[in-house]
């Protein structure tokens, strides 16, 4: 064989492979995440009131299906192997209402996607401006939300709450339990304002 075919045949070879090593790591399969109640049953029921979950409005960045980390330098990183397995739009309400269910002991709480009735008690209305991990490692929920009387017209609480927690290092199971964790501790904010709204009244 002429020297330069084989110089030829051996860039053809190196290519290839190259190639193939390329298609494998672009292969590696993607992981896929679900957020869930986490509450205890409650000790004590309430009045069994009709609260309404919802809407929980968030930055677009939490509309994709990649867990989101935030840079010191406002950098975001979507991670292409950790994925939602539902939107966050859907999951988060009916996160908080599982668990306001169980800390209320009440089982007419839903969320907004889910309304059938126009009876509500309450509503929680909320902003999420971050739900995410940022690079110290730290999880943060910041939220400003607020509790609503609909038949009055009036939202009878306001707080903005922020929530941190620690996100397990590199370990994504650890780090979804962690957002988990802060869904209910807001939730259990939520539920000690219901309680005091309810016991309050006549």
């Amino acid at each position: 064989m002429h020297p330069f075919q084989r110089t030829n045949s051996g860039l053809l070879l190196l290519f290839l492979l190259l190639s193939l090593g390329g298609c494998v790591r672009d292969t590696k399969p993607a992981n896929f995440f679900l957020l869930g109640p986490t509450a205890p049953p409650a000790t004590q029921r309430t009045q069994d009131p009709i609260v309404l979950v919802g809407p929980i409005a968030r930055p677009h960045h939490l509309d994709r299906p990649q867990i989101v980390t935030r840079h010191a330098s406002g950098r975001i990183q979507f991670d292409e192997f950790a994925r939602w397995a539902e939107p966050l739009r859907q999951t988060v309400p009916s996160v908080v209402a599982g668990n306001l269910s169980q800390l209320v002991g009440s089982e007419r709480i839903v969320p907004y996607l889910n309304i059938k009735t126009t009876e509500i008690d309450y509503r929680v209305v909320a902003i999420i401006s971050r739900f995410d991990v940022d690079d110290s490692g730290q999880v943060l929920l910041d939220v400003k939300w607020s509790l609503a009387r609909p038949a009055e017209e009036t939202h009878i609480f306001a707080r903005q709450s922020t929530y941190r927690g620690d996100a397990g290092g590199d370990n994504k199971e650890k780090l979804v339990a962690a957002m988990n964790s802060l869904l209910l501790r807001w939730s259990e904010d939520i539920a000690d304002e219901i309680r005091r709204r309810q016991s309050s009244e006549p």
